[in-house]
């Protein structure tokens, strides 16, 4: 567990992308890959970290090979994809209801007895394995709701884009599998995959939509974040770093015979089997909202300076 102390800056970032507060205790079930705020470091000692270590003990051991599907061996799922930045509107809202800017919308109904809250997010490869690359993009549309505090999802849409570009016995291996991932991870969470959408385009991207209807009294909203708060970050850093390197590693890039001196294959390998161990987990796993957290961010594709 890391703990960092928030500066007037970081605060100050933090409140305009709108990030998600705490307003009172709560025991609901989370970890994963948000961060937690809270205003008294003494406090955030007790956190039990156990599951971290546990998560980490077993990481996946049978590797996607292209040869055994019958593909070409130089496959790679992370070449059908297609990487941008994407910028984070502000939010100065104050009541229970959320649009556009944040990763979840919050909509009162039925008088503002319930909250509909939704989200929806997608992928492209991040890993060249078709099973757990299903599994993280079902795990991080999950997170979006888990991060306002609902840890009950009533129903998932799945969304997806084939490939154009891929030949139709990639398609007939990849994104079977891409589906069975996705869905096993729903069921993990307790919810189920009903409806969606599929489109074919020149790149492969795979996500969904999470939705959930709880009372007022459940909702984490994006308020109050001050300067000297703790940030607890409840999963290590560095998955992306990781995914990177073990990808010079396999095109045998020229990037990484310039750390080779420093990190070994096996290394590689084995702490790219932590990160993809990490990024699968669910963030509903754990009991990090047993200790008053006042504010809940997701870091996924976001970074800490």
């Amino acid at each position: 567990m890391f703990k960092i102390v928030i500066s007037s800056y970081l605060a100050t970032v933090l409140h305009n992308v709108g990030y998600h507060v705490l307003k009172r205790n709560y025991n609901s079930v989370h970890s994963g890959l948000f961060c937690c705020v809270k205003s008294h470091l003494s406090k955030v000692q007790g956190i039990n970290s156990r599951y971290i270590a546990n998560a980490m003990d077993n990481p996946p051991q049978q590797h996607f090979d292209p040869v055994a599907h019958g593909l070409d061996p130089t496959f790679r799922l992370t070449h059908c994809g297609f990487q941008s930045k994407r910028n984070s509107p502000s939010s100065n809202q104050t009541d229970l209801r959320i649009g556009i800017g944040m990763d979840s919308c919050v909509l009162p109904i039925q008088g503002g007895k319930l909250l509909l809250v939704q989200t929806t997010d997608f992928f492209y490869p991040l890993i060249d394995d078709p099973y757990a690359m299903g599994k993280i993009a079902c795990a991080n549309t999950l997170s979006d709701l888990y991060a306002m505090g609902v840890t009950d999802c009533d129903n998932m849409l799945m969304l997806l884009s084939v490939s154009n570009k891929m030949s139709e016995r990639e398609r007939d291996v990849v994104i079977p599998l891409m589906m069975k991932g996705f869905n096993d991870c729903a069921q993990e969470a307790e919810t189920q995959v009903e409806g969606g959408q599929s489109v074919l385009n020149p790149w492969i991207t795979i996500g969904g939509v999470a939705t959930a209807v709880c009372p007022p009294e459940n909702i984490i909203m994006p308020y109050n974040i001050c300067p000297g708060d703790v940030l607890v970050l409840t999963k290590p850093l560095g998955t992306q770093l990781m995914v990177n390197v073990k990808n010079w590693l396999d095109l045998e890039h020229s990037k990484f015979n310039n750390i080779r001196h420093v990190i070994s294959e096996e290394t590689v390998q084995k702490v790219h089997d932590y990160s993809v161990k990490s990024m699968i987990r669910l963030n509903r796993t754990g009991n990090v909202f047993n200790f008053s957290f006042l504010l809940c961010m997701i870091l996924s594709n976001l970074a800490i300076l």
